[in-house]
């Protein structure tokens, strides 16, 4: 199950979302919730992301098991730039890196 939310809706993300042409903001993705599991923010002008958007940015030891898939393609964002912002995800999210 995915759910494409509106723009009023996209300050927190919940379980399984799909988020394209969606985010009005281009300088950030929305912080995601605790149980999120699946993320597809696609084509949404995001050009930047945070080491709290995914993660806890205090604690290097904070592991984020829920979350299964991040994907940020068709962005702006580059990738590699915000290497603190996904160092609690198991897996490198789909986006540009270059």
């Amino acid at each position: 199950m995915k759910v494409r939310r509106h723009k009023k809706d996209t300050a927190n993300l919940s379980d399984y979302d799909t988020v394209q042409d969606s985010v009005t903001d281009p300088a950030a993705a929305p912080k995601a919730v605790e149980s999120l599991q699946v993320v597809h923010l696609h084509n949404n002008k995001i050009s930047t992301v945070t080491d709290e958007t995914f993660c806890r940015g205090n604690s290097s030891y904070y592991i984020r098991t829920n979350m299964d898939e991040v994907r940020l393609d068709r962005n702006p964002v580059v990738l590699s730039e915000h290497p603190d912002s996904f160092i609690c995800l198991q897996a490198l999210p789909i986006g540009w890196y270059h």
